[in-house]
C-alpha cells in the first residue's frame, strides 16, 4: 500500500508540475499576445492617421487646383474652363519640364474625359510646331500612368499619338 501511495504522490507532483508549467506558458503567450494587440493597435493608428492626413492633403491639393474658379491667369498662361495652361517653348527633358511646373504649383497636363479640353489642347498646340510635354509616365510603375497617380485609360475618340507630343 505504501508503494501504492508513493506512485501515487509521485504522479500528483508530475502533474503538479505541468499544472505550473502550462499556467507559466498560458501567461508567457498572454503577455506576448497583448504585447502583439498594442502593437498591432499603435500601427493601426498610425495607419489610420497617415490616411487622414493624405485624404487631407489631397482634398486641399484638389480644392487648391480644380474646385476654387481660375477668373484670369498669370502672363504667358492661357485660361480655358477656369483651368490655366502655358504651352511652354522652352526646351526641356520631362523631369525638368515636371520640376518647372512643380515650381508654378501646377502639374504638367493631366488630359481627362472632357472633349472639349482635348480640343483646347489640339487646337492651342496645333498652332505651333513645337512638340510638348504632357503629364503621363511609365516610369514609377511601368504602367502608364498620369503625374497625380490616375492610371491612363486608352480612348479611342482621342488617342495619343495622333501628334506628336511629349
Amino acid at each position: 500500500m505504501a508503494d501504492r501511495v508513493k506512485h501515487q504522490y509521485s504522479k500528483l507532483t508530475e502533474v503538479e508540475n505541468e499544472v505550473a508549467n502550462l499556467t507559466s506558458s498560458l501567461a508567457l503567450l498572454s503577455s506576448n499576445q497583448q504585447a502583439l494587440n498594442d502593437r498591432f493597435t499603435e500601427m493601426l493608428g498610425e495607419l489610420k492617421a497617415d490616411l487622414e492626413s493624405r485624404i487631407t492633403n489631397l482634398t486641399q491639393y484638389h480644392y487648391k487646383l480644380m474646385c476654387k474658379p481660375v477668373l484670369s491667369c498669370e502672363a504667358g498662361w492661357h485660361l480655358f474652363l477656369s483651368n490655366c495652361y502655358k504651352f511652354s517653348t522652352n526646351k526641356a527633358s520631362w523631369q525638368t519640364a515636371r520640376s518647372y511646373c512643380s515650381g508654378q504649383s501646377a502639374l504638367l497636363l493631366i488630359l481627362g474625359k472632357d472633349s472639349r479640353e482635348w480640343d483646347f489642347i489640339v487646337q492651342r498646340a496645333g498652332l505651333s510646331s513645337e512638340s510638348y510635354w504632357i503629364g503621363l509616365t511609365d516610369a514609377i510603375t511601368g504602367q502608364w500612368r498620369w503625374v497625380d497617380g490616375t492610371p491612363y485609360t486608352m480612348n479611342s475618340r482621342h488617342p495619343m499619338g495622333t501628334r506628336r507630343t511629349k
